[in-house]
């Protein structure tokens, strides 16, 4: 999956324990691309980040989400692993790690919310559209925004999550799908149907 002209990647869906696709992204920009969620098979990717000109940091919405790749990206392009949660992790030798906010800012990542306690997902704008970047609390079955059975959900979260509504999203990347997974504009309309459909699955 790639957006041409808009610089958006698809690197790889990961199939997990549970069968559930972990896709992982790249963001060709002008300065600094991202990878969002680091690939487990990193050297086949060396390639496509030489010829977009590297990578400048690893994105993650939880520490959780970290296996081995982001020593080996760290370790060839110098780019720190960036957390959105400010949950400290523990200390690790093999690569760098910043916490947004605190070590990095960036005027093309957006917090829909004021430094949230529960939820961590972020708008990333890239060339005037922008894309809502989710993390394991919300699983795309089949075009469809559900909540993960594997989680619990809060008032707080749940209150974070129907403030989607109150912020301009062109796409959805989420960090978990199943079945086929294509990359559509998404309205208000439709992403007001989706979160009204996902919380009405958690109460």
């Amino acid at each position: 999956m790639v957006l041409i002209n808009i610089g958006v990647h698809k690197l790889e869906s990961y199939k997990n324990n549970d069968g559930i696709f972990e896709n992982s992204y790249f963001i060709h920009r002008p300065y600094l691309n991202y990878v969002i969620f680091s690939p487990n098979s990193t050297e086949l990717f060396y390639d496509y980040f030489n010829a977009k000109g590297g990578v400048g940091k690893q994105i993650f919405t939880h520490h959780k989400q970290i296996g081995h790749s982001q020593a080996k990206i760290f370790n060839k392009y110098g780019a720190a692993v960036l957390l959105t949660n400010p949950t400290k992790q523990p200390h690790n030798n093999s690569y760098k790690c910043e916490y947004y906010g605190e070590d990095f800012s960036d005027k093309d990542i957006i917090y829909p919310w004021d430094r949230p306690k529960e939820l961590h997902w972020f708008i990333l704008t890239q060339k005037g559209k922008n894309f809502l970047i989710t993390d394991e609390h919300l699983i795309l079955k089949d075009g469809i925004w559900s909540p993960n059975p594997s989680l619990d959900y809060n008032d707080e979260k749940i209150k974070d999550i129907e403030e989607v509504l109150n912020h301009e999203i062109d796409y959805l990347l989420p960090r978990m799908h199943t079945g086929e997974f294509y990359l559509q504009k998404t309205s208000r309309s439709e992403r007001e149907k989706q979160i009204n459909h996902f919380i009405g699955q958690i109460k």
